[in-house]
């Protein structure tokens, strides 16, 4: 790709070398990962400055290098090695910016579903990625356990990797075909602008508990990493938001976007292309212990069993009740038909437990 190409995604304030025939072959912020020809952005971590090995970078072939510092010495450098300088505001978004615009923007030309929270992001992760698959959208999956592009599996060192590497990943599933992603969010990646760019339609918080204290310092702090994923959504995109987590309200305030709201006392709307039929009530003690279900209203309505109301009830849960399936789904997955008779009486689910 030209570099000014390249630059027409990027916030700089000032970019100095020559720009005309200049490729960019590879981006990458590990001065060890440069090639002949690389993209080479300069971040200020917590432990090491980037800037300390734009030399390091140079003498492995970069063209190309963003800072957001710069000294007479490393101008020097760069003019002297023919090297471009994008310096701006923020590496970070930089570089996220233009990993987006390297691999042509690949979230925009997929349905992309984040998900976001302390607990519970892997399994809804891949609940999510099994009902889209389910409604015949052929999905990519990024996250803490493996990442999906399509049917290769590749490995994961991150549950949400740098830029460039989710970038590769979306841009991957396009080129197989797929047409929907789901992606797992760590609240480090948000707050470090791995994501930053990245276009998506439907932004999932599942809860959030006192964790990764270590890094945030403050609970404010982590659950306003948390919010950035919503903060930065769209206004045509969807929210949806666990409304048993207290925090759950907070993610929507001054959003523009759809709201979804999922929990014990009203679970069921619409999720894209998965139509929500049915309406079921959960009662739960104080201390969410040993919840039941309480009513059911219109289960399968048609007489016929169709797989898609399996895919529906089945729809309901993936927010709030992990183990919640098992119960209210009399359904054999692989056998593709109903294992009870009386699955179609509203009875039939009253009383159950839900396991956590």
């Amino acid at each position: 790709m030209q570099i000014k190409e390249l630059l027409h995604n990027v916030d700089v304030i000032e970019v100095t070398g020559n720009l005309e025939n200049r490729e960019i072959n590879s981006i990458t912020l590990n001065s060890r990962d440069v090639k002949n020809n690389s993209l080479f952005a300069a971040i200020k971590g917590f432990k090491t400055d980037g800037h300390k090995y734009i030399s390091d970078a140079i003498n492995r072939g970069a063209s190309a290098v963003i800072v957001e510092e710069t000294t007479t010495e490393i101008d020097e450098l760069l003019k002297q090695n023919n090297c471009v300088k994008i310096k701006t505001a923020n590496s970070r978004k930089a570089f996220a910016q233009a990993a987006c615009g390297f691999f042509d923007n690949p979230s925009q030309k997929l349905n992309l579903i984040g998900i976001t929270g302390t607990k519970g992001k892997t399994t809804t992760a891949f609940c999510t990625k099994y009902l889209l698959e389910a409604n015949n959208q052929k999905s990519g999956l990024i996250g803490t356990i493996k990442n999906l592009t399509g049917d290769k599996e590749l490995p994961s060192k991150l549950t949400t990797p740098e830029a460039d590497e989710i970038n590769y990943l979306l841009n991957e599933m396009v080129k197989t075909g797929c047409n929907s992603a789901v992606s797992e969010g760590s609240s480090h990646s948000l707050y470090l602008d791995r994501v930053y760019g990245i276009d998506f339609d439907t932004a999932v918080f599942t809860n959030i508990t006192s964790d990764h204290l270590d890094f945030h310092e403050t609970f404010e702090n982590y659950f306003e990493a948390k919010k950035i994923l919503f903060d930065s959504m769209k206004e045509s995109g969807y929210v949806i938001f666990n409304i048993d987590d207290a925090n759950g309200e907070k993610v929507k305030e001054e959003d523009e976007t759809e709201t979804i709201k999922g929990g014990t006392l009203s679970v069921y709307y619409h999720l894209h292309s998965i139509s929500l039929k049915h309406k079921i009530t959960i009662k739960t003690s104080t201390e969410r212990e040993n919840p039941e279900v309480e009513s059911v209203e219109g289960v399968w309505k048609t007489a016929d069993w169709h797989e898609r109301e399996a895919y529906d009830m089945f729809g309901i849960i993936f927010l709030n009740h992990p183990n919640l399936q098992r119960i209210l789904m009399p359904y054999d997955w692989d056998a593709g038909y109903p294992l009870r008779k009386d699955y179609k009486n509203p009875e039939f689910y009253k009383g159950m437990k839900v396991p956590y």
